[in-house]
């Protein structure tokens, strides 16, 4: 642009990438009642709407819950042409805004039935017009997120997974994903919490190392190759054990974490509430380049 010269519909703030996530994954009994809570960060003011799809036609109800404290702001959020519009379709500020889905898994649901929910944001950003001329949008960026829940028997219990990942090499801060180059490290932490009514006995957590990655070992106290958390506790394993006593094994694609066993003895079940993480790290494969 040259001096005098003006530009309609466009935005020249500093546009920062909208988020949504984490990534969620669920065991759920039949009949049971399911919360999901996702964090949207915002950093560029706009307008943000939501969309769902379902693989098994589940009904979810939306709640905003603008200061994440995990309590509904009010009524749930009535959809407009398919779209939830958050602070009544207001432009938010930067920063972090919640959003609640509720469910009930329906008594008649197989067991072993596998829901893949997807929460779709969207923004507009703030004094932009206009559509995207290759896909016709209004709204300027977009990002999703994919829940996994699998419905188990009739029982009380149920089991909340989610899993973050950060570059270790860069110092970066855990997100919902991440890119790295050859030869980096990526550590990876998996939450785990009993969101049910009845003690979960004898978990295991089973994560697949991602391909292209190796499993970095001796990367944590006592030169072990991960590290579990409970309820503030600390645990730690090596894969090279044998014969195994620490309950963290690993055939080279997927790495195993016996709880039980890991904690020795000390968590032979998850009460209701009790909650925690395991923390593992990867380094890109990169050959020769590596040191």
């Amino acid at each position: 642009m040259v001096s005098g010269e003006q530009r309609s519909n466009y935005n020249f703030a500093d546009v920062k990438q909208l988020r949504i996530g984490p990534e969620q994954s669920y065991l759920v009994s039949q009949g049971q009642s399911l919360t999901i809570v996702h964090r949207i960060n915002l950093g560029t003011p706009g307008s943000v709407a939501l969309m769902t799809a379902t693989t098994q036609a589940f009904q979810y109800i939306l709640f905003e819950d603008m200061d994440c404290d995990e309590t509904p702001d009010g009524p749930n959020l009535v959809p407009s042409g398919g779209y939830y519009s958050l602070n009544s379709g207001g432009a938010l500020s930067t920063g972090a805004y919640c959003v609640i889905l509720k469910t009930i898994v329906p008594r008649n649901t197989p067991p072993g039935t596998v829901e893949k929910l997807r929460v779709m944001a969207y923004e507009d950003w703030l004094n932009t017009t206009g559509t995207d001329p290759e896909t016709s949008s209004a709204y300027d960026d977009q990002d999703t997120v994919t829940d996994t829940i699998t419905v188990t028997e009739a029982i009380s219990g149920s089991l909340r997974l989610e899993k973050w990942v950060r570059n270790v090499t860069l110092g970066e801060t855990f997100q919902k994903t991440n890119q790295a180059s050859p030869c980096q490290v990526l550590e990876y932490r998996i939450d785990f919490k009993n969101i049910g009514t009845s003690t979960l006995k004898d978990l295991s957590i089973n994560d697949l190392i991602p391909e292209g990655t190796g499993l970095y070992e001796d990367q944590y106290t006592g030169a072990t190759d991960a590290e579990l958390v409970v309820q503030g506790n600390h645990y730690y394993g090596s894969v090279n054990d044998s014969p195994d006593t620490d309950g963290l094994t690993t055939d080279g694609t997927t790495l195993s974490v016996d709880i039980t066993k890991m904690t020795s003895g000390a968590y032979q079940s998850l009460s209701p509430g009790v909650s925690g993480y395991l923390l593992y790290q990867v380094r890109l494969k990169g050959g020769i380049l590596c040191p």
